[in-house]
């Protein structure tokens, strides 16, 4: 009986851990300290306030209150305007010239992205 307590135990708390790993950040809080969230996993949700197409993918600007964070996508450009909370990994600007393959990031994208850090989408539902 002690044994399936403990085995209980070990559970949830693995569970918790889980969740936690999987919990919803600000954008303020990747921007505050890009260090502890770069090619981590995270979720963030916002405003979408502006967005460029290239070949297929691109980027858009997710805004929550004061801070923004550009998500680059390959799911196709949601709305100007839309709420919506989406997943992935905090990347630098730099890496994302990998995964366009063929195409290096257009200049008006380095311009506008400005501080280097891009959210790579993997996951998104609106609100």
């Amino acid at each position: 009986m002690k044994r399936m307590i403990v085995g209980l135990r070990v559970v949830a708390v693995a569970m918790a851990c889980l969740v936690a790993g999987c919990a919803s950040t600000t954008i303020n809080g990747v921007m505050a300290d890009p260090g502890r969230y770069r090619d981590k996993e995270v979720t963030i949700s916002g405003e979408v306030d502006e967005s460029l197409g290239i070949l297929g993918r691109g980027f858009f600007k997710l805004r929550d209150g004061e801070n923004a964070l550009w998500v680059y996508t390959s799911r196709g450009l949601p709305r100007n305007g839309s709420r919506l909370s989406t997943r992935g990994r905090v990347r630098d600007l730099a890496s994302i010239d990998q995964l366009t393959a063929k195409e290096s990031v257009p200049e008006v994208v380095r311009q506008a992205v400005g501080n280097g850090l891009v959210l790579v989408e993997t996951d998104r539902k609106a609100q």
